[in-house]
């Protein structure tokens, strides 16, 4: 403080933001296929012998299980209509139809 400048403590520190269901599950998806890329790296490494089916099975399976979870993260990146709907139309509806919009399975 002697510079002159005071610090005003009235003001409230910014709040992250709380993340929303698809950035959760993006988050679980991304460290399932962090998860999974590591099992196929150790996979390939570890396949040195070729006689060796069981490791070239499990770097299939695990490589196979990387690729089912990015197509699945790209579906659920993508989301569904009606999340579309709610994100462009929801400030405009009435509290009644946010209500039963809310209600909706």
């Amino acid at each position: 403080m002697a510079d002159g400048k005071r610090i005003d403590k009235s003001k409230e520190p910014e709040k992250a933001e709380p993340m929303d269901s698809r950035q959760k599950k993006l988050l679980a998806i991304g460290f399932g296929v962090y998860l999974l890329m590591v099992l196929a790296i150790v996979a390939v490494y570890m396949a040195t012998d070729d006689e060796d089916t069981r490791m070239m099975g499990m770097y299939s399976v695990s490589t196979a299980l990387v690729f089912f979870t990015l197509i699945f993260a790209v579906f659920v990146y993508r989301g569904s209509a009606s999340d579309e709907y709610r994100r462009r139309y929801g400030d405009k509806l009435s509290d009644e139809e946010k209500e039963d919009w809310n209600k909706r399975p």
